[in-house]
């Protein structure tokens, strides 16, 4: 029987309550939440695992969410980040666009954010590197009468 987990996402939070709350959310959408406390953390499970996108906080203790957005634009691009932040609009001038797909603010609306990571993963199985390669045409080939080895004649005894 196949895994009820379709994609597997990273939630970098610091607040213990809000992890909490994001990975049984997406759990019970169908999508397998790992999840750090930091930004240090965060970095550990990028260098060994792929996600499919990542819900991450900016403002943390020892390693915010720039240096993780920075890592993702130099090691691992093809990942999208919803970032999750109470700061203000006016703050976020430094978040590279380029991996951050969509800023949601707090208090956020979890229904949002699942619906957002969904159709970001969801795109990222239809078009990523890992995505199912189109079959193509197949090519008929010529094959001259010289190269064909001669059907057997079949009699039928009487």
């Amino acid at each position: 029987m196949a895994s009820p987990h379709t994609h597997e996402i990273l939630i970098v939070e610091d607040d213990p309550s809000l992890r909490y709350l994001e990975a049984m959310a997406f759990d019970r959408r169908g999508m397998r939440a790992m999840v750090a406390e930091d930004g240090r953390e965060a970095l550990r499970l990028l260098e060994t695992r792929d996600f499919c996108a990542i819900v991450l906080d900016l403002v943390m203790p020892k390693v915010g969410g720039y240096m993780v957005i920075k890592y993702v634009v130099e090691h691992k691009d093809t990942i999208p980040i919803v970032v999750v932040t109470g700061l203000k609009p006016e703050d976020l001038s430094a978040v590279d666009r380029r991996v951050v797909k969509q800023i949601l603010f707090k208090p956020i609306e979890l229904d949002k954010l699942l619906n957002d990571v969904r159709a970001l993963c969801d795109e990222e199985a239809r078009t990523g590197p890992n995505a199912p390669k189109p079959a193509g045409k197949r090519r008929r080939t010529v094959n001259s009468g010289a190269s064909r080895a001669k059907k057997p004649r079949v009699t039928r005894a009487k």
